[in-house]
């Protein structure tokens, strides 16, 4: 994808979507330095979904899934901390990066009373948003991918990082930027959102939204 698609995309979900203001707001409310233990305080899971639910997300919110969310995450937070905050576009997606993010997806995925593939993607994203991308069954479709955490760890994620690359490369050669720059501006110029966060939009307003825009181009 040229860069250029890439911020027409985000610039068309912006005028269309009008819920962003809840992820910008949970992202600026919620306490990033509780998250960086195995141990959950309850007030941050009921935070966080409070903000897939403004989605629709319709994850369970009881006080028994706060309990199954928070063993999730303590199991899985080894494999968390090795990603760390490594960038999507910079990531090495080896068959043991793409077998941690499997296992890590599955589990968040499967730790309800159903299985929460839309909300498993923005769980993670909430948690990594430089490394994390979300989806839902109509990008996953745009995607050529089912919602399982083996599809999104070994193809969902190769493809936007394929789309990112893509975008980053398009942006040098039009202003002869180094990669690092070009994905800083390209950033910058998205609002100072993660490349991540901007694919996103453009697959939400793409494949969801189904703006004929981002079609008849």
């Amino acid at each position: 994808m040229h860069w250029r698609e890439l911020l027409k995309g985000s610039e068309l979900y912006y005028k269309e979507e009008k819920r962003d203001h809840f992820y910008d707001e949970y992202m600026k409310t919620k306490d990033w330095p509780a998250w960086d233990g195995p141990e959950l305080p309850d007030s941050e899971v009921r935070l966080l979904f409070t903000f897939l639910n403004q989605w629709s997300t319709h994850y369970p919110s009881g006080p028994e899934a706060v309990i199954a969310f928070k063993e999730a995450y303590r199991i899985v937070f080894p494999k968390l901390q090795a990603i760390g905050h490594t960038k999507l576009e910079e990531a090495d997606l080896t068959v043991s990066t793409s077998e941690q993010v499997k296992d890590i997806f599955e589990k968040v995925a499967s730790c309800g009373a159903r299985y929460e593939a839309t909300g498993a993607s923005k769980i993670l994203h909430a948690i990594a948003p430089q490394f994390f991308v979300m989806w839902d069954a109509n990008i996953c479709s745009g995607y050529a991918v089912y919602g399982t955490a083996h599809e999104y760890a070994y193809k969902f994620l190769p493809r936007i990082q394929k789309q990112i690359h893509e975008a980053i490369r398009s942006y040098m050669a039009d202003f002869a930027f180094g990669q690092k720059n070009a994905a800083k501006e390209l950033c910058q110029k998205g609002g100072g959102k993660p490349l991540t966060k901007l694919v996103d939009e453009y697959n939400y307003a793409k494949f969801t939204l189904r703006l004929d825009e981002l079609w008849d181009c």
